[in-house]
């Protein structure tokens, strides 16, 4: 799945975004951006090619799993 920073708008894959144990809360993991550190600034984004909009929405599909915005939506318009 793609993520994007909010901070620094670094976009990647969230497989590369960093994670630690919350030095705050025990057991909580926290997750960072990869270029500027920056701690919870990540935001899921459209899986469409070129798309930097936020998913906010997800669908299986015979592709596997697909999380985009309303517009990418798989089958339709979501509204």
């Amino acid at each position: 799945m793609k993520a994007r920073c909010k901070e620094c708008s670094w976009v990647g894959d969230t497989d590369e975004l960093l994670c630690g144990e919350n030095p705050f809360k025990s057991g909580n993991i926290i997750y960072g951006c990869p270029q500027c550190k920056s701690i919870g600034s990540d935001v899921p984004c459209c899986d469409e090619d070129g798309c930097l909009s936020m998913a906010t929405c997800g669908a299986s599909t015979s592709e596997g799993y697909r999380q985009t915005c309303h517009k990418h939506y798989p089958g339709g318009q979501h509204e």
